[in-house]
């Protein structure tokens, strides 16, 4: 009886160390791969009246605003979400000289804070000066 026991024991033992182990790698490639597609990645231009543009290629996740994410990658000030300074060029309001930005060649309708950044898209914040009807006739 004691061998027989002692070879369901060992039995069991062999049979237990033959499992393979939780396989916590593949867990981790799945998570790593989750987040990755999470991340998405478009392209901000900061470009100043004088000097060169800045371009980056950025990452971000879904659902981030085009402040939040010019702001992780530029040096940026701002004022109830409307960017007054990237960089340490500062748009000058006595001059009418303003930071304005476009998303993919149009003028964005909302302030940076409001926007939400898609994949792919191409952001461009450009220092311009306003003229108004009554500089325009003038000129």
């Amino acid at each position: 009886m004691k061998k027989q026991w002692l070879l369901l024991l060992t039995s069991v033992a062999l049979l237990g160390a033959c499992q393979q182990p939780a396989d916590d790698k593949a867990a981790d490639q799945s998570t790593a791969q989750t987040e990755e597609q999470a991340k998405q990645e478009a392209t901000i231009t900061v470009q100043p009246l004088e000097g060169e543009a800045e371009t980056k290629q950025v990452s971000f996740q879904e659902g981030d605003k085009v402040m939040d994410v010019l702001k992780a990658n530029f040096d940026v000030e701002e004022d109830k979400g409307f960017v007054t300074s990237i960089n340490d060029v500062s748009q000058d309001e006595g001059n009418k000289v303003f930071w304005m930005y476009y998303v993919n060649g149009e003028m964005a309708p909302k302030g940076a804070d409001q926007t939400d950044l898609q994949a792919g898209d191409n952001v461009e914040f450009k220092l311009e000066k306003i003229e108004t009807g009554s500089e325009s006739e003038a000129a």
